[in-house]
């Protein structure tokens, strides 16, 4: 029989090493060592009259990655934009192997094509 003195003792439950939380399987990396890498690109170009962007994200390194293009009417600071503004506009995205050269690859090709448009102005 148990007396009153066993039912006020506190137990203290300690973790052993195999009770805590396992690690992540080797199959599914951490985000951190997914974007480990990556880069965000930006490239800007103004004129009194437009500002041109070119954006290019790299999702996953060297596996995913976006480029996108656009210029429009310049603002004041502060202000929104909003597509009417939007002059031009291109993105794509790339994967796989070779997804690092073509994007290059088109982002060098969006820059020639803002240039000969912001030129023409």
């Amino acid at each position: 029989m148990r007396d009153d003195a066993d039912l006020n003792k506190k137990t203290i439950f300690t973790a052993k090493k195999s009770d805590r939380a396992l690690p992540a399987p080797a199959s599914q990396p951490k985000l951190e060592d997914k974007l480990a890498g990556c880069s965000y690109i930006r490239l800007i170009r103004e004129t009194p009259k437009f500002i041109a962007e070119i954006h290019f994200y790299e999702e996953e390194r060297n596996v995913r990655i976006e480029v996108e293009g656009e210029i429009f009417a310049n603002r004041f600071l502060g202000e929104e934009r909003t597509l009417g503004q939007t002059i031009y506009f291109k993105n794509c995205e790339f994967a796989g192997l070779n997804a690092k050269a073509e994007a290059s690859k088109y982002a060098r090709q969006i820059q020639a094509e803002i240039d000969s448009i912001l030129d023409a102005e």
